[in-house]
């Protein structure tokens, strides 16, 4: 349920009609022995700043969260491993674990190659 004021009229959903949520006239209740007059706009919620930055947090934690499952995926299915380099003049061309073939004649439907790109998109967004 929400809480709070009300962009619209700045009351408090609590004086907004309980059936259709339509705003109060003048953002109030009516005087005593009068009627109460309701507008055409219905309750919405004021956005504060606040809420804004939490609403971005909680997209960078479900970023984090793939970035994590993508790398996990990795490790575990052995396409990603820490390996110390070789010296540069001992230097031969890195080989794949996915599609077993030097990087240099990568195959393209290799999943190592979808699951870089897919990472270097997600580190780019988490950036933002």
């Amino acid at each position: 349920m929400d809480t709070g004021n009300c962009k619209h009229c700045g009351a408090h959903h609590g004086l907004h009609h309980y059936q259709t949520m339509q705003c109060p006239v003048g953002g109030r209740e009516a005087s005593v022995g009068q009627r109460q007059e309701w507008m055409t706009q219905t309750f919405a919620p004021e956005v504060n700043k606040y809420d804004e930055l939490r609403s971005a947090l909680a997209q960078k934690d479900e970023l984090i969260a793939t970035l994590v499952a993508e790398l996990t995926w990795a490790w575990e299915s052995g396409t990603m491993q820490f390996v110390e380099p070789p010296a540069a003049e001992d230097a031969e061309f890195d080989v794949c674990r996915s599609c077993g073939k030097p990087e240099y004649k990568h195959d393209p439907k290799c999943r190592a190659i979808k699951h870089k790109a897919d990472v270097a998109a997600l580190l780019k967004k988490l950036k933002q």
